[in-house]
Parts: structure tokens; C-alpha cells; sequence
């Protein structure tokens, strides 16, 4: 009889600690501790995301290779980058604002990024998380004739600009 009055408090403790959560979970406000989840604009993400800062001013890309990838970016309309991120990882925080550095130096219009905030199971309602098969974030994919042509996972393997470059380079 103890045992079963045990579990059924227990049980019962359970119930409301999970409702607590997932009340907590749907607070709406735009700290870090809630995931900014769904399609955003950089503009939108800034607004949201509730970092200290957005520049990347700790960043310099290569001069000479940001000037090839410059040259290819504004002679190939059919390049393109998806951006799979969240504003509770720090990896992002990290990385983001350094990728958007790289793309708006090499003349990438901006607004054609799209950017996709997931939640901690690293997923969003539209589904494009599992369309591009994402496990980590932030991670970018480089597109050319809508064909994907290579992706960032957490960090680059040479910098953003080089990875970038070496995936539009490589047939």
C-alpha cells in the first residue's frame, strides 16, 4: 500500500512539473531561454535574437579570398545559402553574425538569406530542418542552380569565406 501511494505521488509530482515546463516553454519573450524558432530575416533575428552583439567585429575575412568570392557571388545570380541556427547555442552566437560578415562582404543580397531558428530538439514547423537532414547547428548551406554544393556544420574546416569559396570553386 506505501509503494502505490509512493508512486502515485510521485506520478502526480511529475504531472506538474512537466506542465510547469512546458508553460515555461511557451513563454513567448525573446531571451535566449526561448528558442526563436521558424523563418527569419537577419533584420528579424536581430530584433529577436537578444544577443549584446551582431557585428562580428572580432572577425576579419581574408582580403584575398573575400575578393574572389566577391567576383563569383555578383556574376552568378543562381547562388544561394540557407542559415539552420538558434539563439540559445553559443556555437551561433559565435558564428552567425561572422557568416553574415562573409556573405555581405562578398556582396550576397542579404535578404535573399534564408534563415531558419530551431528549438532544442533542432527542429521548426515548416519542416526545411529535416528536408536538409540538420543535426547541429548553426549550419549553412551553399547552393548553386538550387543544387547543394557543401555546408558549414558548428565551425568551418578553413575559415567561412575559404569553405564558401572551395564549395562554389569545386565542380
Amino acid at each position: 500500500m506505501k509503494n502505490k501511494k509512493n508512486s502515485m505521488i510521485f506520478a502526480l509530482l511529475l504531472i506538474v512539473f512537466t506542465a510547469m515546463s512546458c508553460d515555461n516553454n511557451s513563454n513567448t519573450s525573446n531571451d535566449s531561454n526561448n528558442p526563436l524558432v521558424g523563418k527569419f530575416s537577419w533584420n528579424e533575428w536581430k530584433e529577436k535574437a537578444n544577443w549584446e552583439d551582431y557585428s562580428a567585429s572580432d572577425y576579419t575575412p581574408n582580403p584575398t579570398i573575400m575578393q574572389e568570392l566577391k567576383k563569383i557571388i555578383s556574376n552568378n545570380s543562381k547562388i544561394s545559402f540557407v542559415l539552420f541556427t538558434s539563439n540559445w547555442c553559443p556555437d551561433c552566437k559565435s558564428q552567425m553574425p561572422k557568416t553574415i560578415k562573409v556573405l555581405l562582404d562578398a556582396g550576397y543580397e542579404i535578404s535573399k538569406l534564408e534563415i531558419y531558428g530551431l528549438d532544442y530538439k533542432k527542429q521548426e514547423p515548416s519542416g526545411a530542418w529535416a528536408k536538409y537532414d540538420i543535426k547541429r547547428v548553426p549550419t549553412l548551406l551553399v547552393f548553386e542552380n538550387e543544387l547543394e554544393k557543401g555546408r558549414i556544420i558548428e565551425y568551418p574546416n578553413k575559415s567561412i569565406e575559404e569553405d564558401i569559396l572551395d564549395f562554389l570553386i569545386t565542380k
